[in-house]
């Protein structure tokens, strides 16, 4: 009996608990509706005074972020900037350990707006604004892409500077409201592209009105009371700047008498304060200046408000001293306390800092030593690039002894023997023979006899076409060109410009051997009809050799080196080893293009 008896006891007082805990979380969830009801109907004062009788300790993080993002509200309403910023910052720390990214957005572009107000530092804020951008843009989200996209271009318009940036950033802003499918911020957009037409540019008041216009259907349908009245004021001062002063002082009526949830202040204040000057145009003086005294008056009511406020905060500040006082006391023990922490808390940031020193001395020899190996890793890679390019220099020379050799061994061995062979088959040609198939042999022969004559005689002269003498580069390039041009079939031209002078004698045989062998390669891979050479001298100190072709060119991608002659790849080493660069342009089916330059 007894066991029930307690068991019937802990289910009561289970329940008990859990009543109190659902009440209470009612109780906050009722007093954030109250402040968020009060701050729509515009009672931004009783909001405040509810948020202040309120006990923080009993909300969540989540319901204190909520309610301290609505107080930021309500002194944003008042135009208490230093307070809203104080509570938007709060309100940003709290969210911060929910990590909610879309309402930190929120904040944070709100800061920005803040201080781009209160510093007038144009340069500062469009940074902290495209800095947020990049941002946004990173976690693709359109609606705070919109958000900041209409800040940067409020900040662009509120310089009075860059009018066309401003619209620009506008419309950008207009267009991401419309994929998140937001009227609202839509038709918010729409207003201030059709504020900044208007102040700037009186041609395109046409365009302010047609945005007006766009947004009137918007706050209509969503019955945004307050922005309304708003947008019959931009109604008021475009048709003002037009020149059509009875409309304008319809859209002033209209934003006079309507309905305000929020603004009421600024909206009262700016009626006046344009209308006068629809009145002035129109010379009924009376009603601008009685327009003026209207201004001025509620301007004055402004301030007075403004120092009842200021008696109000001192009041809560004498207080808060009463208890600061009593908060003395308790002070006084926790700086004991605190001595002993401060003084535990400096003996570990000092080893910190010993250890920093040492990993960081560490660090440094360690990079010391891979700057070394890196710089003697660079002089062997140095050091065996010099040896190539010497072993290429020893193949050049090589090559070259080698050819003459053998042009003069063709010359002077060969063509000598077939020219005697030559002259003794003619001497026996001429005997008398009655036999026809005899003299057929004989012809045949003899035409042979002529043809490796000459294929020898040609062989010699372009394998010992090297820059003889006298005659030079140029001189040679147009011989080589003239022997390898086939009639019907395949034309060198060589076109040269400002070659009026010799250069060094074996800086012209090397060369002569870099074109030599690109014109060999032309010849057995290009299926070429013409090939043009030419040869440019600037100034003395410059020289530029470029070899075009209109053959069936190539994959420069794929372009393996050749394996005859000294290749595509020695070539370019030997260019660079003289100082020149070797550019390669050539696709498929459009022909090739290869330029050398060599400095002299």
């Amino acid at each position: 009996m007894s066991i029930l008896k307690n068991r019937s006891t802990t289910r009561l007082y289970l329940a008990t608990i859990c009543w109190i805990v659902a009440f209470s979380c009612f109780a906050q969830s009722n007093s954030i509706t109250a402040v968020d009801s009060l701050l729509t109907t515009g009672n931004y004062d009783e909001a405040i005074q509810l948020y202040e009788q309120t006990d923080l300790d009993d909300y969540t993080v989540s319901q204190k972020a909520r309610l301290q993002f609505l107080i930021s509200k309500a002194y944003r309403y008042q135009n208490k900037m230093d307070l809203e910023l104080q509570y938007l910052i709060q309100a940003r720390e709290n969210y911060s350990q929910l990590d909610s990214l879309e309402k930190l957005d929120e904040i944070n572009l709100q800061i920005i707006q803040i201080q781009a107000d209160v510093t007038n530092d144009f340069e500062q804020s469009r940074a902290y604004v495209e800095d947020y951008i990049i941002d946004v843009k990173k976690r693709n989200d359109p609606k705070m892409l919109s958000k900041a996209y209409r800040e940067l271009g409020i900040i662009f318009y509120q310089t009075g500077k860059y009018p066309k940036e401003a619209v620009s950033f506008l419309r950008k802003a207009t267009e991401q409201s419309k994929i998140v499918g937001d009227e609202y911020w839509v038709a918010r957009n729409y207003q201030t592209l059709g504020a900044t037409l208007s102040d700037y540019d009186t041609t395109k008041i046409d365009s302010a009105i047609y945005y007006f216009d766009q947004a009137l259907k918007v706050y209509k349908k969503l019955n945004q009371k307050s922005r309304l009245a708003l947008l019959y004021l931009n109604y008021g001062v475009a048709y003002h700047k037009i020149g059509e002063y009875q409309k304008a002082l319809e859209e002033f009526y209209k934003a006079d008498t309507a309905s305000l949830d929020e603004f009421k202040l600024a909206v009262k204040s700016y009626v006046p304060f344009y209308r006068k000057d629809t009145y002035l145009a129109l010379g009924d003086y009376k009603a601008a200046y009685k327009d003026t005294e209207l201004y001025h008056a509620i301007y004055d009511s402004i301030k007075e408000q403004d120092q009842k406020e200021k008696i109000k905060e001192f009041e809560v500040r004498y207080k808060t001293a009463e208890k600061e006082l009593e908060n003395q006391k308790l002070t006084s023990r926790i700086k004991v306390n605190n001595v002993l922490l401060w003084a535990l808390s400096g003996a570990i940031i000092l080893l910190l800092i010993i250890s920093f020193l040492i990993y960081k001395f560490i660090s440094k020899k360690r990079k010391i030593a891979e700057q070394e190996k890196a710089l003697e890793t660079q002089k062997m890679q140095t050091v065996l690039k010099e040896q190539e390019l010497h072993e290429i220099d020893v193949m050049l020379e090589s090559q070259e002894k080698e050819r003459q050799r053998i042009a003069n061994d063709l010359h002077d061995s060969l063509g000598s023997l077939l020219s005697a062979l030559k002259l003794n088959f003619n001497t026996l040609g001429r005997r008398e023979s009655k036999d026809e198939v005899t003299k057929k042999l004989y012809k045949k022969t003899e035409e042979l006899i002529n043809e490796t004559y000459v294929q020898v005689r040609n062989i010699s002269h372009l394998k010992n076409l090297g820059v003889m003498g006298k005659e030079g580069l140029l001189s040679a390039v147009k011989k080589m060109a003239e022997k390898m041009t086939v009639i019907n079939r395949l034309e060198f031209k060589v076109i040269p410009f400002g070659l009026d002078e010799r250069i060094e004698s074996n800086l012209e045989i090397t060369l002569f051997r870099i074109i030599q062998e690109l014109c060999g390669n032309i010849i057995k891979h290009s299926e070429a009809t013409e090939v043009n050479i030419y040869l440019t001298q600037h100034k003395n100190d410059h020289l530029n050799i470029m070899i075009e072709d209109n053959g069936k060119g190539f994959d420069i991608a794929i372009l393996k080196e050749e394996r005859s002659g000294i290749g595509l790849k020695n070539i370019e080493r030997k260019v660079e080893q003289m100082g020149g660069t070797l550019t390669i342009d050539s696709a498929k089916n459009t022909g090739t293009t290869i330029i050398i330059d060599i400095p002299l």
